[in-house]
């Protein structure tokens, strides 16, 4: 298993977007983390996200404030401790304001469980249940393995359609070259006001630009995302969705916001939203309130 860290904390304007992964080829659990803005799915629907595969089965857990699951037959608002079982093909995204925490569990046909038969599945965690999952994900970074095994027992436990697991199955070997990119990369998009460059990467690994485009086209298609292309595309796609999301944020400027994810100016940022077919900078606030 591969275990990621992606966030960026702005103390200034009191914002933090933080994804952690734990990365197998037959599931992922992520923990993601919300604070100090709204982040709407719906906006970027069409651009990022996980590839749309019927065979793929989710449950999503609220751990700490709300979080609204748009789906085709009606949205569906978890508190914390509640859940939903989904299948990605339906084609479901996420709404969270101001402070929310989502555990979101995915997999293929075998190990963690088959294709949900009947998604739309719902329950809610007793107090101490989700005690022990806030606990479980908080150790996710340095023991996957007992933390993937803590969140699917007790996720069973409490009725969510997930299948007994072997211990034995998590353990995967994972090429030395992703291991390295991964250790390079998600500390580069934590400072995007460096202005992180392909060149800065192929220095910390000691490689040239084609082999390190190949394993970050590899990282991408072991672990199903939605995303083809280079370091270019990756830093296009973590900047818009940070500066969509942070521009939510109480006292938020083009130009700050601009200035924190790398832009050469306002409008550069203005242009690279623009170029996707989405709002400005200055609009996206009344974007999310249209969206609610």
């Amino acid at each position: 298993m591969l275990v990621s860290v992606r966030q960026v904390e702005v103390p200034e304007l009191g914002v933090r977007f933080a994804d952690h992964a734990i990365l197998h080829t037959r599931f992922r659990i992520f923990v993601q983390s919300r604070l100090g803005f709204v982040d709407d799915e719906a906006l970027l629907v069409g651009h990022f996200g996980r590839r749309l595969d019927p065979a793929r089965s989710n449950v999503l857990v609220s751990l700490e404030g709300e979080t609204r699951v748009r789906r085709p037959g009606g949205d569906v608002v978890l508190a914390p401790g509640e859940w939903l079982s989904e299948r990605r093909g339906s084609g479901w995204h996420l709404r969270r304001e101001a402070s929310a925490t989502t555990l979101i569990v995915e997999w293929e046909p075998t190990l963690l469980g088959t294709r949900l038969v009947e998604p739309g599945g719902t329950g809610k965690l007793s107090a101490k249940t989700l005690q022990a999952l806030l606990h479980a994900t908080a150790s996710m970074e340095v023991r996957a393995e007992a933390a993937t095994e803590t969140i699917v027992a007790v996720l069973r436990a409490e009725g969510v359609p997930l299948d007994p697991i072997d211990p034995g199955a998590l353990v995967e070997e994972v090429p030395a070259p992703l291991r390295q990119l991964v250790a390079i990369v998600d500390p580069a998009l934590a400072t995007l006001a460096r202005r992180p460059m392909l060149v800065d990467v192929q220095d910390a690994l000691g490689r040239s630009r084609p082999p390190i485009l190949r394993y970050l086209q590899a990282y991408h298609d072991r672990y199903a995302y939605n995303a083809s292309g280079g370091w270019r595309e990756l830093l296009q796609r973590w900047r818009t969705t940070m500066g969509v999301c942070f521009m939510s944020a109480p006292g938020a400027t083009t130009e700050g916001v601009s200035q924190m994810l790398g832009y050469a100016s306002p409008s550069a940022f203005c242009h690279a939203l623009a170029n996707l077919g989405l709002p400005s900078p200055g609009a996206i606030p009344a974007r999310l309130r249209e969206l609610a």
